[in-house]
């Protein structure tokens, strides 16, 4: 299989059609950091569902970033980002588990070789933007993946994936929600269930979702919401100290 996806990666390059997936990034709504594991695991109450649900809401139309596949060396696995300049390539099965390498581990849960991914910004003056990126490409590269290999991971297994090894590795402190409007897109109003819905197969990463606009509406949208990026990371730990808060509570 894996050598199959190499050989088929040839043929693509030479016709032009490399594969690749576009994921979109978010604005928070109403509910915000709710989605994070440990405020979903706090607030939801099995019978209860209905008053003690964490919700949010996200945001998820225009910034975003494509991931193109390219064949690599059989034996290697690579990642790069042309907007953030970075480009790692490592022995397949010898990645070390260190932070920056948190979306080669993603391909090494599939078991890929000889494959590159290829990240470049939609806007690559606002990168980004600070709307959850690294969940968003964590995500996309797990669903591509998923795509590449035929497996048949769930969208709410990817979603669940994707948020423990970003926040396993260190990369950031992150829920579901980022990863969910990665994979469902839109306007959406989610209601989270940290360890799935009773009765069902599914797992953290699981939600019922509403969406609240239609495509259609989107430049209604786009004419009510202004976006400035000041390319500073004021809020970067913000998520952190709710979580200390979280602590002396609990």
């Amino acid at each position: 299989m894996r050598k199959e996806i190499y050989e088929n990666l040839i043929q693509a390059k030479k016709a032009g059609k490399l594969p690749q997936i576009t994921v979109y990034n978010r604005i928070d709504g109403p509910g915000s950091s709710l989605d994070l594991r440990l405020f979903q695991q706090s607030f939801w109450q099995l019978g209860q569902e209905a008053k003690y649900q964490p919700r949010t809401v996200g945001i998820t139309i225009s910034v975003g970033t494509d991931i193109v596949v390219e064949p690599l060396k059989p034996g290697k696995i690579g990642v790069e980002s042309i907007d953030f300049g970075f480009c790692y390539i490592f022995d397949k099965g010898k990645v070390p588990s260190i932070k920056e390498n948190w979306l080669l581990r993603v391909m090494e849960v599939f078991n890929l070789d000889g494959v590159k991914f290829t990240i470049r910004n939609i806007y690559p003056e606002l990168k980004s933007a600070g709307l959850g990126g690294s969940a968003a490409v964590t995500t996309g590269c797990a669903l591509l993946a998923n795509r590449l290999t035929h497996s048949k991971f769930s969208a709410s297994q990817i979603i669940g994936m994707a948020s423990m090894l970003e926040q396993d590795l260190g990369v950031s402190l992150t829920g579901t929600q980022e990863q969910s409007n990665a994979v469902f897109g839109g306007v959406v109003d989610y209601a989270w269930y940290p360890w799935g819905m009773p009765g069902k197969d599914n797992f953290y990463g699981t939600s019922i979702r509403q969406k609240l606009l239609e495509p259609k509406d989107y430049p209604e949208l786009r004419q009510r919401i202004d976006l400035y990026f000041a390319l500073q990371r004021l809020s970067a730990d913000v998520n952190s100290k709710w979580y200390e808060e979280l602590g002396k509570i609990a």
